[in-house]
């Protein structure tokens, strides 16, 4: 673990081609490094393997067969832009947390991406815009909590969302929930002060406590027959003028 960990004066470095993993801490602190190719062989970027880095640009070999971006792997940061490979099937918690230099972040065509954990990109503030891959059947609470995105395509396969997903994401305007959602999580989008619409799909059965809580500036809401429970304070001090139930 941490085998190159503060090197304050580190600025190059190529990856051989045997290595299966990116271990545990191995770029942490780093400030001079700012990039780095990934080989083809590499499965797996360990816990922190970049956190506080000065990394801004990564690329992948192609054909990567990397599989897993652990936890915090990312965090804190200067990474800048991302394409993540079709290999990938986990980004973990806090994997991109407080990435503040972070405006893209995209994924290669046939993306096999099943679960995005808790936090992995929450407190980023210059990331915008995001497409999910429709692979992904996961996405852990928080994943996007206090964010700038603007715009984000959720997949067709979750079956619901998380609490706190969107929380505080202020600059959050439109969303459009999937037809598989069944519920929407505790405080979901609690705090998204800008949302102006969201369209409730007819497969929605929940919308838990403080769900939107704090929107302010949505006025207005249609919610389906299918609805069986909308628990406390769901829509707590929005700016709702018209409700149809």
């Amino acid at each position: 673990e941490g085998i190159f960990e503060n090197c304050d004066y580190l600025i190059n470095v190529t990856l051989n081609k045997t290595i299966k993993s990116i271990p545990v801490n191995t770029f942490k602190d780093c400030d001079l490094l700012k990039y780095i190719e990934i080989p083809k062989q590499i499965t797996m970027i360990e816990s922190g393997a970049f956190m506080n880095s000065g990394i801004e640009n990564i690329v992948f070999d192609q054909d990567s067969s990397l599989s897993c971006i652990s936890d915090s792997a990312f965090h804190f940061s200067n990474i800048k832009n991302i394409v993540i490979p079709k290999s990938c099937e986990i980004i973990g918690p806090s994997a991109f947390r407080q990435c503040q230099y972070l405006e893209s972040i995209s994924f290669e065509d046939g993306s096999n991406l099943l679960t995005i954990g808790n936090y992995a990109f929450a407190e980023t503030y210059l990331l915008k815009r995001i497409s999910i891959p429709n692979s992904v059947n996961f996405i852990d609470i928080y994943a996007f909590s206090n964010s700038s995105i603007e715009s984000i395509n959720l997949p067709n396969n979750i079956g619901f969302i998380s609490s706190y997903l969107f929380s505080n994401c202020r600059n959050l305007k439109n969303i459009e929930i999937p037809d598989s959602v069944t519920e929407i999580g505790i405080g979901a989008f609690s705090g998204c002060s800008s949302l102006e619409s969201i369209n409730l799909p007819s497969s929605l059965t929940t919308i838990d406590r403080f769900a939107f809580s704090g929107c302010t500036s949505l006025n207005q809401i249609i919610i389906s027959n299918s609805v069986e429970y909308i628990l406390e304070e769901a829509f707590s001090y929005s700016g709702l003028v018209d409700i149809t139930i």
